[in-house]
């Protein structure tokens, strides 16, 4: 498995899932999300983090927010 990984490598075939935030264009180019949405929820949860240290404290902090999360990439 390991040799195919990198063969697809070595051809610039690689891809692999993206962080939140990121979107891949149909050229596989990654870029960030154009949807300001998406922007702004991430952004607020980073910032909610940075302030109060712990994501025990940034889900009730955020969950009260008029803006809805970005859609889980890992959602079947």
């Amino acid at each position: 498995m390991l040799a195919g990984k990198l063969a697809k490598a070595e051809r610039g075939e690689l891809s692999f899932q993206l962080p939140i935030e990121y979107v891949r264009r149909p050229s596989g180019e990654a870029v960030f999300d154009p949807d300001e949405q998406a922007q702004h929820v991430v952004r607020l949860i980073f910032s909610s983090f940075a302030r109060l240290g712990t994501l025990h404290a940034v889900l009730p902090a955020t969950a009260g927010s008029t803006t809805a999360p970005p859609p889980s990439t890992f959602a079947a």
